[in-house]
């Protein structure tokens, strides 16, 4: 897989299973490893890819040259129907430290959110579908 062995490919490996190893108990449905499908990552950039792991999330992608990464990450939580971020660092500084909530629905494999906000004056207007591209570990528990 191209993007495992990219620099960033191997960081987001790293994180997701640091984060898997001390998990316990049941996770929700929506932990794991995503790639964003819609919108598609524009040009030849890399894919962006969504790591959740026991309340974390991280996402990020890379130019195809390496010389721009765009990232973002904090803490979540997900009831089934709402998905909220709460953003402790991002590559828009405008929307660190904000909470957005999200309509989401999983379905067969598939991730669908959508969330409207304002940031830094700006409008924002998410509308994604990621694919699962890793589950979780399960405990052994």
């Amino acid at each position: 897989m191209k993007f495992v062995n990219s620099t960033f490919g191997w960081f987001c490996l790293a994180v997701l299973l640091l984060g898997l190893c001390g998990c316990a108990g049941s996770r929700p449905q929506i932990e794991g490893v995503w790639e964003k499908i819609v919108p598609a990552s524009p040009g030849k950039d890399s894919p962006v890819v969504k790591i959740l792991a026991d309340g974390h999330f991280a996402f990020g992608r890379q130019s195809s040259d390496g010389s721009t990464t765009w990232s973002g990450g904090g803490n979540y939580s997900y009831d089934g129907e709402k998905y909220t971020e709460t953003v402790t660092y991002h590559w828009v500084p405008a929307i660190v430290g904000m909470t957005i909530e999200f309509d989401c629905l999983v379905e067969g494999g598939k991730w669908f959110h959508e969330a409207q906000f304002v940031a830094g004056g700006e409008k924002f207007h998410i509308d994604e579908v990621w694919q699962r591209i890793e589950e979780p570990a399960v405990d052994s528990d």
